[in-house]
């Protein structure tokens, strides 16, 4: 999530951030949980499950809208109160199908901040 980081990018552009949720990230962990057998990874696991979830309620509603994957996610975040613009959008693009072309960038394009894979 662009959470961490909406700060600095509010401070530095006036840009309508959108927040692409490609999964609901709390419930994640729990998918492991049940599979695992040492006890204290369980518990780890189902700790990183509470601060998921935890920062997911607080940080839900600060990007100015929200993309989910699936009428399942937008569902469940309308649930938990996320009341910005949302819009389900099952669409994936893959970078490598695109080149960039430095000079031909306009104004109003679409930018996307990946800190995952170290790339934007």
């Amino acid at each position: 999530m662009v959470a961490p980081y909406l700060e600095v990018i509010r401070q530095y552009s006036d840009a309508r951030v959108v927040y692409r949720a490609h999964n609901i990230e709390y419930q994640l962990p729990e998918l492991n949980v049940t599979a695992e057998r040492p006890i204290l990874r369980k518990i780890c696991l189902r700790l990183l499950e509470r601060q998921l979830y935890g920062f997911g309620l607080l940080n839900m509603n600060k990007p100015d809208a929200v993309l989910t994957i699936n009428s399942f996610d937008q569902s469940h975040l309308k649930f938990l109160g996320c009341i910005v613009m949302m819009e389900n959008f099952p669409l994936a693009v893959h970078p490598e199908d695109y080149s960039a072309h430095p000079n031909k960038v306009e104004f109003s394009s679409i930018f996307h901040f990946n800190p995952a894979a170290g790339y934007a």
